[in-house]
């Protein structure tokens, strides 16, 4: 802020965000602020993340509502896979809002610093609560997300609206990454949780990646449920 440095523009990401496709964030342009640096101009999402909604009603979504808004994530994500692109650090923060409580997919990541190599970020530091075993086992300077990490990830966001709750809110960061990667460490699903989102989510966060379903077949059940 206040003085010249580098960043990486991610042009793929830009042409999706650019793209008109509902549940993707869309882009608007980039401009400098002096008080803040570097801004990305995007739509605006009144209504705020689903994150923010389950903190300050202090309870879960409902089922319709979960439905709703997991079939708006799983549209986004599965348009993002089709074209090889993976969804980074997926959690509730990141789905966004509108006023009719139609969900999308933000923070993209666009722009980020040009970090010297083996720094470390902050994903690598706080987002282990919704990461796939996988990727918080790899190396970090080699790994990277795709789709089945993102089916993972996915689960823990159904997870958060079921319950209405932080993932693994009593654990640190680090007590979280070891418990998932090497322990097998998953959230306790409520009893009265609908035996279809048990079932998904407990998919979601198979050990093994192939296992995971793909959003494709994720749509069609939600969208099965969604007709009742």
């Amino acid at each position: 802020m206040g003085s010249a440095y580098d960043v990486e523009i991610r042009q793929d990401l830009l042409q999706l965000m650019s793209c008109g496709q509902r549940n993707i964030l869309q882009f608007h342009g980039i401009c400098f602020n002096e008080n803040h640096g570097l801004c990305i101009v995007t739509r605006m999402m009144e209504g705020g993340s689903v994150h923010d909604i389950i903190m300050q009603r202090n309870k879960r979504l409902s089922l319709r509502d979960t439905v709703r808004i997991a079939l708006d994530v799983a549209d986004g994500l599965a348009f993002m896979n089709s074209y090889g692109i993976a969804y980074r650090d997926l959690n509730s923060r990141k789905i966004l809002l509108d006023r009719q409580g139609n969900a999308c997919l933000g923070d993209m990541g666009i722009i980020t610093p040009c970090n010297n190599v083996g720094e470390v970020t902050e994903y690598e530091t706080s987002g282990y609560r919704w990461l796939a075993p996988e990727i918080i086992a790899g190396d970090p300077e080699t790994v990277s997300e795709t789709w089945m990490s993102n089916v993972y990830s996915y689960g823990m966001v159904l997870w958060e609206m079921i319950t209405g709750e932080e993932a693994y809110s009593t654990y640190s960061p680090v007590q979280a990454a070891v418990g998932i990667a090497a322990c097998g460490l998953r959230p306790e699903i409520p009893r009265d949780c609908p035996p279809f989102l048990r079932s998904l989510m407990n998919r979601c966060w198979d050990n093994n990646p192939l296992r995971r379903p793909q959003f494709s077949e994720i749509i069609s059940i939600l969208q099965r449920q969604n007709a009742r």
